[in-house]
């Protein structure tokens, strides 16, 4: 049976209201990258946002389409 009451984090932080912390080197480096340059950082997270948005929609555009095709 699954419990989806509990998250499932590691034995020793189950009792810990916080998740567990992620300390990789990639994690510091974005933070320093945003903390230096802040618009930048901004700009470049709502571009790489937008276009997967729009990746997204033409995937789910394509697919709308073979559905329609499968079911006629």
């Amino acid at each position: 049976m699954i419990d989806y009451t509990r998250p499932n984090w590691p034995p020793s932080q189950r009792n810990s209201a916080a998740p567990p912390r992620s300390h990789s080197p990639t994690s510091a480096k974005g933070g320093i990258v945003l903390i230096v340059s802040p618009f930048a950082s901004i700009t470049a997270l709502a571009l790489v946002t937008g276009w997967w948005l729009i990746v997204l929609g033409v995937m789910e555009a394509i697919h709308a389409v073979q559905m329609r095709r499968a079911t006629n």
